[in-house]
């Protein structure tokens, strides 16, 4: 987190009204983030302004900071490390190796193999009920006409 300090011969007014604007656009560029992970609609640039803040932070060797990655990995399962740590691999061969974006290494391949379908935000489930109709006029007259004869035997004569 960045401290703000008054300039000299700024008003307090205008540092508040500095801070103020500059929360407002981290959320409006938070939003925006969080509609675009919604959609899968990501861009180069989304990519590359979070590696850039990446870049920009502190040292993974401060003890906070890897006590927090620890915590965060400890809290992906199997798929999402392996997920994280390929395409960490690729981005790396950009930047330092200079590898080709066509030939970096994608999460899809060996040893890696990871497979991610986004699924749509909402989705809909319909159940069709299961209705039992009570018999017709008709079929209450043919059941009962097979109902069980209880009539007494014919008496025969000699």
């Amino acid at each position: 987190m960045s401290h703000k300090i008054i300039k000299s011969g700024a008003s307090l007014q205008q540092f508040i009204g500095d801070v103020i604007k500059e929360t407002l656009q981290k959320r409006k560029i938070s939003e925006n983030e969080d509609k675009a992970l919604e959609s899968g609609e990501i861009t180069v640039k989304d990519v590359v302004e979070k590696l850039n803040i990446i870049r920009s932070g502190r040292s993974f060797k401060d003890a906070e900071v890897k006590q927090n990655m620890e915590q965060y990995l400890n809290d992906l399962d199997s798929a999402e490390k392996t997920a994280l740590l390929s395409f960490l691999k690729g981005i790396s061969e950009i930047v330092t190796a200079g590898v080709s974006g066509e030939e970096a290494f994608e999460p899809a391949e060996d040893p890696a193999k990871v497979r991610m379908e986004k699924k749509p935000a909402k989705q809909t489930v319909k159940i069709k009920p299961t209705v039992i109709k009570k018999p017709a006029a008709e079929d209450k007259e043919s059941s009962s006409e097979k109902a069980e004869d209880t009539t007494p035997p014919i008496k025969a004569t000699k």
